[in-house]
């Protein structure tokens, strides 16, 4: 893949972590089809499409457990994940663990604060 193609697509993808961006639409901006693309994403990126963009999911998941008090099923939204449940099962999957528990290894006082007080530059009112 072009250096231009990785870049659009994994801007693409990464911008529609909250909603639903099909790799046809990815593979169309880039030019080819989406069995091509899917290919030369995954020999470029080490992983295919779904599951890079999986991948940036839990990694936005991971700063909004650590950065905000947000409850779960929030992040989850803000994510891309349909519902808490679906964030839980990709998430102790990908880590092995659950994400109420991850929050607890990094944030250890996380209990003591009030949800919705921390702030988060992505967070829709």
């Amino acid at each position: 893949m072009a250096t231009w193609q990785i870049h659009k697509a994994q801007t693409l993808l990464a911008h529609a972590l909250d909603e639903y961006c099909p790799v046809s639409h990815a593979a169309a901006a880039c030019r080819l089809s989406k069995g091509h693309f899917a290919r030369l994403f995954k020999e470029s990126v080490g992983l295919p499409p779904h599951r890079w963009l999986t991948r940036q999911r839990i990694e936005a998941a991971k700063t909004m457990l650590r950065d905000t008090d947000f409850p779960l099923s929030e992040i989850a939204l803000e994510c891309g994940f349909c519902e808490q449940a679906h964030m839980c099962r990709v998430f102790r999957k990908w880590l092995g663990t659950t994400p109420g528990a991850w929050r607890k290894s990094v944030v250890p006082d996380c209990a003591d604060a009030s949800p919705g007080t921390a702030a988060h530059p992505g967070h829709r009112n």
